[in-house]
């Protein structure tokens, strides 16, 4: 098992290649996902081993990442749908309905 400090690196090494904005930032919310944590409690967790299947729960999420412009960027659709139903209710469904 490898640390989380190198995996952290490399994972965003590999999103800097296929040209992802902000590569550090988002291989961190991709690294705390995968290990339940928050972003802050990473930096406390540098050398500690990430287990075989969060590796390959965190490889399969960086290659998705990896053909996006911006791995964040399904949560802040999610958020904003979330956010307009609450303000709005189900009438705003129809919008997002027309958009596909």
């Amino acid at each position: 098992m490898k640390p989380l400090l190198e995996i952290l690196q490399s994972g965003a090494a590999y999103l800097e290649k296929r040209k992802i904005e902000e590569p550090r930032l988002n291989m961190e919310h991709l690294l705390a996902h995968v290990l339940g944590c928050r972003r802050l409690d990473l930096y406390l967790r540098f050398n500690e081993p990430v287990p075989e299947a969060d590796l390959a729960d965190l490889r399969e999420r960086a290659r998705r990442g990896g053909r996006r412009k911006h791995v964040a960027h399904d949560h802040l659709l999610l958020l904003l749908l979330f956010v307009l139903l609450l303000l709005h209710g189900s009438g705003c469904l129809g919008f997002f309905a027309s958009l596909s």
